[in-house]
């Protein structure tokens, strides 16, 4: 076996920065690119898993996704980044990871308690190959089932539990609602059952539908709702709980999983099935959430907004002033920047104050980008203000994308305000809020121009919960009528990359370390972790959980 000399990597490594340093205005986003790849190979060889970065280091990405490669190593250190998506210099004060609270809690697994109290529980997991019994691992121990019978054993002692792992590689969503689809054989289900029907005829108590991957570009949120109504409708109707996968590895080269067009989607989907899982009272384990604190460095679900920059651009002519859509009907998000130089008409979660200058039949404002193409998705995921209610107050409807808007409409008791009116959008993480000023009966107090841009004293239409779906997009305000509209405050991130405004933390583990597939701890190098990813990732989501019976003290 021939030995490597360390000191020739380290002597390298010191030439490749120092190069970098004195060449600074010469290089190019592929120059940059090359360089940050060589340092990764170089820092892999010497087992070193950081590069530190000093203050006046810029490297530019040449696309959102060209420095991913580097995937053995984080940045540390005071340096920069611009145009990357989810590799970033981290500051080296960051804290480490921390477990965001359960999102499994007791009043989600009734039945599955009521089987405990029995003392004898059927566990089931039906998905794709994340939890199947042969997904590049070394035994089933690495497998992440193991550690979630564990737990179960270990929070509810004295219960006897039956598991059957019903999973299948390369599955989806409407794989698994198909009424055609085969069930795996290894379940030995009655002959003539599709899948979704074998699994029903074991009888859970306890069922874990964990899918994503495979759906990316083909999902399909109905198979969701109704595969869900299927089993929510048997006689003896099981603890759901929804399982969101987690993103492959970064620098993986197939089925376009390393590009940004794959993580746009799949945050797509991701969004859509945490808020679905919320509105429908259901648990839901959230690996997305976990593998990118721990491998990119920030929380996708704890955004902090902030505002764009003030100064007048194409389709923007500063905060307060009319933005010319008299004939239009129709205002788009500005490619203004905010601090972050995340750009507003392409983002996730945003606020906008604005008022409206005449009365129109409605407005409306869009909660996702993701196209009505009649099969996937039957409407817009839009939020509609209707201001011809023959009482004179407002009412309001959306649409998840496949219910008709008008199966939600709400009437309110707040009056159709006098125009010009003013309205507040505040649409962040898993709340949607939007409110509009109405005159108080008990004093003459109106908010300042401050005050208006925050939405101080506005009554609320509607603050709730709704089913979205996730990935950046372009919103837009739409009103049915003429009339300009005045923009007062516009806040912005993006939960799908570094610099979008979520919580930043120190990363622990590097994507090379998840998913490099190894004789010794299996992983596949694209989408199946390996054993140390289970236990980093997929482990530590299931254990923070509250299975036991007894909801826990504070």
């Amino acid at each position: 076996m021939t030995e490597v000399n360390n000191t020739n990597e380290l002597d390298l490594l010191n030439e490749l920065i120092s190069m970098r340093e004195n060449q600074r205005q010469n290089f190019s986003p592929e120059m940059d690119q090359v360089f940050l790849e060589r340092a990764n190979q170089l820092l892999e060889t010497l087992g070193q898993k950081t590069l530190y970065l000093p203050r006046g280091t810029v490297l530019k990405a040449a696309t959102g996704f060209s420095f991913e490669k580097a995937d053995s190593i984080h940045l540390l250190g005071e340096g920069k980044i611009f145009g990357a998506m989810r590799k970033a210099v981290h500051p080296e004060y960051l804290g480490g990871p921390v477990m965001f609270p359960p999102t499994v809690r007791t009043l989600h697994l009734q039945q599955f308690h009521a089987a405990c109290r029995k003392g004898q529980a059927t566990v089931v997991v039906m998905g794709d190959s994340i939890f199947a019994t042969a997904s590049d691992m070394v035994s089933h121990t690495e497998n992440a089932c193991f550690s979630w019978l564990e737990t179960l054993q270990e929070c509810n002692p004295g219960v006897r539990f039956k598991f059957v792992n019903a999973a299948l590689g390369g599955r989806n969503w409407s794989d698994m609602n198909s009424n055609s689809h085969r069930p795996p054989e290894w379940i030995d289900a009655r002959a003539g059952l599709n899948w979704k029907e074998a699994v029903a005829d074991l009888k859970p108590d306890l069922l874990l539908l964990n899918s994503g991957g495979n759906d990316v570009g083909k999902f399909e949120p109905s198979a969701v709702k109704e595969l869900i109504d299927f089993f929510l409708s048997l006689e003896k109707a099981p603890s759901i709980v929804i399982g969101i996968s987690h993103l492959p590895s970064l620098s993986s080269e197939i089925h376009e999983y390393g590009t940004e067009k794959f993580i746009q989607g799949f945050d797509a989907l991701a969004k859509w099935l945490r808020t679905y899982a919320l509105f429908k009272g259901l648990g839901y384990l959230d690996f997305y959430r976990w593998n990118t604190i721990r491998r990119d460095g920030f929380d996708p679900c704890e955004l902090s907004l902030s505002r764009i920059d003030a100064d007048p651009i194409e389709g923007f002519t500063g905060f307060g002033k009319p933005q010319g859509c008299t004939d239009l009907g129709r205002w788009k998000f500005p490619a203004a920047q905010n601090e972050n130089g995340l750009p507003a008409n392409s983002i996730t979660d945003f606020v906008v104050s604005f008022e409206i200058q005449e009365r129109p039949l409605f407005l409306s404002i869009n909660l996702s980008g993701m196209p009505v193409d009649g099969h996937k998705l039957h409407y817009a995921n839009s939020i509609y203000i209707y201001f011809d209610n023959e009482e004179g107050t407002i009412s309001w409807s959306w649409s998840d994308g496949i219910e008709n808007d008008h199966a939600f409409r709400v009437k309110t008791d707040i009056p159709v305000p006098s125009f010009p009116a003013k309205f507040n959008v505040m649409v962040k993480g898993n709340r949607v809020v939007i409110s509009v000023w109405v005159p108080f009966q008990n004093s003459n107090w109106q908010p300042g121009n401050d005050l208006v841009s925050l939405g101080t004293g506005y009554q609320y239409i509607c603050d709730q919960t709704l089913v979205r779906f996730g990935g950046e997009f372009c919103p837009h305000i739409h009103w049915a009528g003429s009339g300009d509209i005045i923009v007062h405050n516009l806040c912005i991130g993006s939960a799908v990359r570094v610099n979008g405004g979520g919580r930043r933390n120190m990363p622990d583990c590097t994507n090379s370390e998840l998913f490099m597939s190894t004789h010794y701890a299996g992983g596949s190098n694209h989408y199946h972790m390996n054993a140390y990813g289970v236990r980093d990732i997929l482990t530590p989501v299931i254990r923070a959980q509250e299975w036991d019976m007894k909801p826990r003290s504070l």
